[in-house]
């Protein structure tokens, strides 16, 4: 379909877009060879955004508190309503404007504050 096809344009060519302005680096990390007893088969994801115009522009551990920063930028100059899962919780949904850049604390407890670029809330 022409809407499907468009679809698989707009990931293409944020992929494309993703992997010169921000190439991936790899790291390595140590899991053991065997399950614990008792263990999910599949993990959920650590963190799920969605759609694929909302990108992560950063995610790193906020710097006074016991929390997270994230980043999320809308990509394709589109409004969008975002969907975004923390380790398997409830979705979070959030619009954004086209091209707008939102940042957000996560706190333990899976409060989400709206925060500026020096993690101030808004």
């Amino acid at each position: 379909t022409p809407h499907g096809q468009a679809a698989d344009f707009d990931a293409q060519v944020l992929s494309a877009a993703l992997t010169l302005n921000q190439p991936l680096e790899g790291f390595f990390s140590y899991f053991s060879p065997s399950a614990p007893e008792n263990a999910q088969a599949v993990y959920p994801p650590f963190l799920l955004v969605e759609p694929a115009s909302i990108t992560v522009g950063a995610l790193k551990k906020a710097e006074a508190d016991d929390a997270l920063i994230v980043r999320l930028v809308e990509s394709l100059g589109r409004e969008v309503v975002a969907r975004i899962t923390f380790e398997g919780g409830e979705v979070k949904t959030i619009p954004f404007a086209p091209f707008e850049i939102k940042t957000l604390k996560l706190t333990r407890d899976g409060a989400w504050t709206a925060v500026n670029l020096i993690e101030e809330k808004l």
